[in-house]
């Protein structure tokens, strides 16, 4: 189990990593050299069991302003490192309170197709983002692009905070929360 940044006992926003050891019933904090800033209000998403993805959130500023920013935790090393998007990559709105899930896509090799899946949000000012975007391949290259995805004609009244998951039986997203 990973965690990161959240709200201390002295309810400062930090920017803290702990991994969670269940086979010696330990969290342990790695020595990072770089890591994401402070923040709430983001997701982390599980890539292929050893990588974490995490998106977004809000920062430790004054006005709790939107991040667009991804990070990847490997770990096996555990590391941050940023993701770097090529630069014909549409820049994705800073949002929170969104719902990201990954998707596993088995190919001829031993190695998955992942993508990653990010719905919703809020924006500064509060309003309810109404887009789909994806990192369609997290696992063959260096730098990835966020494309934009045509998001159905009937689709839920926005609900927050917003949870997904994803179905290897049926290959479907879920989204479900709260209005």
């Amino acid at each position: 189990m990973l965690l990161f940044g959240g709200v201390d006992c002295d309810r400062h926003i930090v920017a803290n990593t702990f991994v969670y050891y269940p086979m010696i019933n330990s969290w342990i904090k790695p020595n990072t050299k770089e890591e994401p800033s402070a923040r709430i209000e983001h997701t982390m998403t599980t890539l292929c069991e050893t990588r974490v993805v995490l998106f977004g959130g809000e920062d430790d500023s004054w006005n709790l302003a939107e991040k667009n920013d991804t990070w990847m935790f490997d770990g096996v090393t555990e590391t941050w490192s940023r993701v770097k998007l090529s630069e014909n990559s549409n820049s994705i709105p800073p949002r929170s309170f969104h719902s990201a899930v990954s998707i596993h896509q088995p190919n001829n090799s031993c190695i998955c197709k992942e993508s990653l899946l990010v719905f919703g949000g809020l924006k500064s000012s509060s309003k309810p983002m109404w887009e789909l975007r994806c990192i369609d391949d997290l696992t063959s290259s260096v730098t990835y692009k966020w494309v934009t995805r045509k998001i159905p004609e009937k689709v839920p009244d926005y609900q927050t905070p917003l949870v997904s998951v994803f179905s290897f039986n049926t290959y479907a997203t879920f989204v479900w929360g709260q209005s």
